[in-house]
């Protein structure tokens, strides 16, 4: 594993060593900055974009609820909790985006507010003003490795709980969970 820390000093996380760090453009909606992280054939694994207005107790729905598949709380002193009333989670959704009329799934970071419902693409906040965002899309017509190619031409519910029991899962995963705010 390699340690990736975010060119503020605010924020890092570890990945697998042949896996890449690469800057993209930073949010349109604040100061901030994006990289996104690649596998060694160059597929986004996840995407941390800082600078969003805080999401705390914000959540998107979409027109048909999001099928909860994984979920995980981090440790309070990993990443602030800026609120008292929330917890940092790992999320793992089937999703229907709107924006792109595409059903797929989210594996991404969250700040929720005890005891909410599991919406999807908050991000975290970082402070009362500023969010961020750590996740991965995974649309629906992505070929999911480790999983039997018939299954992932499906897609749907099925190939996303299937992909749960793969080493690329868990590695994407273990990513997400490791991010942390920095000592300095």
């Amino acid at each position: 594993m390699k340690t990736y820390t975010t060119a503020d000093g605010v924020l890092e996380f570890e990945h697998p060593a042949d896996w890449t760090v690469v800057d993209v453009p930073p949010p349109a909606v604040g100061a901030g900055q994006a990289v996104s992280v690649l596998d060694g054939a160059g597929r986004t694994m996840a995407t941390l974009s800082t600078g969003y207005p805080g999401v705390h107790d914000a959540a998107m729905m979409s027109p048909s609820q999001p099928t909860e598949l994984d979920y995980q709380e981090m440790p309070a002193d990993q990443l602030p909790l800026v609120f008292a009333d929330s917890v940092n989670a790992f999320n793992f959704q089937v999703v229907y985006n709107p924006n792109t009329d595409v059903t797929g799934a989210v594996m991404s970071i969250n700040n929720l507010a005890a005891g909410s419902d599991h919406g999807w693409l908050r991000g975290f906040d970082l402070d009362a003003a500023t969010g961020a965002s750590f996740s991965r899309w995974i649309d629906g017509s992505e070929t999911l490795i480790g999983l039997d190619p018939e299954l992932s031409a499906v897609g749907g519910a099925a190939a996303y709980e299937a992909y749960i029991a793969t080493p690329e899962y868990q590695a994407v995963k273990t990513m997400l969970l490791s991010l942390r705010q920095t000592a300095g």
